[in-house]
């Protein structure tokens, strides 16, 4: 009978504690399906209109990178609506986020609203190496408003591969860029909007969309700072408008090369400074952009001048590195509609630039971040093909700054502005361009310029209007080659054709000059080496 007693009352026991452990379990459902509800591969977080979603829609974002595979991506879905943001979203790898019709507003001091991983693994070499173990991300619509007060930007991500933002617009912020995108593999912004972004007051270069390289503390902080490059990069379709700049880069590793890139159909509008700037890229294309009313238009950069925000090392200067210069960058600039405006704010006012430069002793990078000594060497760039670009520009048209073996072609130019400007110049020994099939008016300088012991392989079949002083003009050692030959010169001030100061040109031919200063003129041991011949002069 004791026996019996004792399992009855074990038994009633057990029943007791099967009957109070069912609420537990249905309390930890309950909480997570207030927080979203999952249907197939689809998890839409559940939120009132108007309630802060950061709670939910990290949970709905972490669960659904749990439960995803490369395979198997999972979809988080947001209500359409506008919500406070109190608290950093948090993105992991194989989630497509959906944000259609979504506007998240950003009521933090500090912190970026959507950032890729978390402190505990973004500095971890196992996770955030190379390009990084979260991959497989996309982000559809939704609108990121910033506040002044917060100059964090407000999208980061690095480390990672197939990223893509479609459709997203982010505005406002006290931050130096919009969206902050280092070290990925197949990065994809199109049909995005940055927009209305006043910076953050420092000075400093500050690209709406800036595609950069984590190497230093002061650059990239926070993450795996390696010098991982970006590669596979494609901006489409996006709207820049009411930014310091466009998209970009303004930092590099000398010897490491983002590969690449394409920045393609995308407008630009009331841009203080540049609207693209491309920094150490190769296999890089930049077509059929509209860039109206900016300082200046596309900045193609193989080194820095100054020597500023350039490394030689990673890990914030604790590892020295040294990568061969690859001076080929094999890129395309053509096809884009750009109109400069003065702009006080700008470095150089210019339609396209392009430019390499000779580093003749060894120096210490200065500024920020980097204060690695860079060695001596001839940074030049090779292999831009400049072509059938529209400019109206109150500056300059297109320059070259030690660059080889490129061209200068089918480009229409039109000056509209007072001072030392140029149609097309070549400067610091750039040699091997070919500047045929261009049309150039109103220059307040020089339509075409070589000077500075520059090399045209031809200057042909080119139109100049209305030059200031000289229509085509080589100076200080410079030549041309091969001919000039084909090109119609009107209006120039002092001379349609003039060698000056030991330049020389293989032969002058079939050109036609009308109503300037002096026709073809041959100056302070200067020499046409070849045939001069065939030339009209009225």
């Amino acid at each position: 009978m004791k026996k019996t007693w004792f399992r009855s009352i074990g038994i009633i026991l057990v029943g007791l504690l099967l009957i109070f452990s069912v609420p537990s379990v249905s309390a930890k459902s309950n909480s997570s399906a207030k927080l979203y509800s999952v249907k197939g591969r689809t998890i839409t977080v559940s939120v009132k209109k108007g309630k802060d979603i950061s709670k939910a829609l990290n949970a709905a974002l972490k669960t659904a990178s749990k439960k995803g595979s490369k395979k198997k991506i999972y979809t988080v879905k947001v209500p359409k609506g506008s919500y406070p943001l109190k608290d950093v979203i948090h993105l992991y790898g194989n989630v497509r986020l959906e944000l259609r019709g979504v506007t998240l507003k950003c009521s933090m001091s500090t912190g970026n609203m959507l950032l890729l991983g978390d402190s505990s693994i973004n500095s971890s070499a196992k996770k955030m190496s190379g390009y990084g173990t979260l991959q497989n991300i996309t982000v559809v619509g939704g609108t990121f408003q910033g506040n002044r007060k917060n100059t964090s930007s407000l999208i980061r991500v690095a480390h990672s591969k197939k990223v893509t933002f479609d459709g997203c617009v982010l505005t406002g912020g006290g931050c130096a860029h919009q969206m902050e995108v280092a070290a990925i593999d197949g990065f994809t912004a199109k049909n995005c909007t940055f927009r209305d972004m006043p910076g953050n007051g420092s000075g400093e270069k500050q690209e709406a969309l800036q595609l950069d390289i984590p190497c230093g503390e002061y650059i990239f902080p926070g993450t795996y700072l390696d010098g991982t490059p970006m590669k596979n990069v494609k901006v489409t379709g996006c709207t820049f408008k009411n930014v310091p700049r466009g998209v970009g880069s303004h930092s590099m590793i000398t010897g490491v090369y983002f590969d690449n890139v394409t920045i393609e159909n995308n407008h630009f509008s009331n841009i203080a400074e540049e609207a693209v700037v491309c920094l150490g890229y190769r296999k890089c294309t930049v077509k059929n952009n509209v860039i109206k009313d900016c300082g200046a238009g596309i900045l193609f950069q193989y080194f820095k001048p100054n020597v500023q925000s350039v490394y030689k090392s990673i890990f914030d200067g604790k590892k020295s590195v040294n990568y061969p210069i690859a001076y080929d960058a094999n890129t395309e600039i053509s096809g884009n509609d750009i109109t400069i405006t003065p702009s006080s704010e700008v470095d150089k006012s210019v339609g396209i630039k392009v430019y390499g430069y000779n580093l003749t002793k060894d120096t210490n990078a200065i500024g920020h971040g980097s204060h690695d000594l860079i060695p001596k060497n001839n940074y030049y760039v090779s292999g831009v093909a400049i072509s059938k670009n529209k400019i109206t520009t109150s500056g300059h048209g297109i320059q070259f700054f030690d660059v080889k073996d490129s061209s200068i072609c089918d480009n229409t130019v039109a000056c509209n502005g007072n001072g030392d400007y140029d149609g097309i110049f070549a400067e610091f020994d750039s040699t091997g361009i070919e500047v045929a099939g261009n049309q150039i008016s109103n220059a307040p300088r020089y339509g075409i310029c070589f000077q500075g012991q520059s090399n045209a392989s031809a200057i042909e079949n080119n139109t100049v209007k209305t030059a200031g002083k000289y229509g085509i003009y080589l100076y200080n050692g410079s030549s041309v080659s091969g001919a000039v030959s084909g090109n119609k010169v009107s209006n120039a001030g002092n001379a349609g054709i003039f060698l000056n100061k030991d330049s020389s040109a293989g032969s002058i031919t079939e050109n036609h000059v009308t109503a300037s200063g002096r026709g073809i003129f041959v100056h302070q041991n200067s020499m046409v080496q070849g045939e001069t011949s065939g030339n009209t002069i009225d």
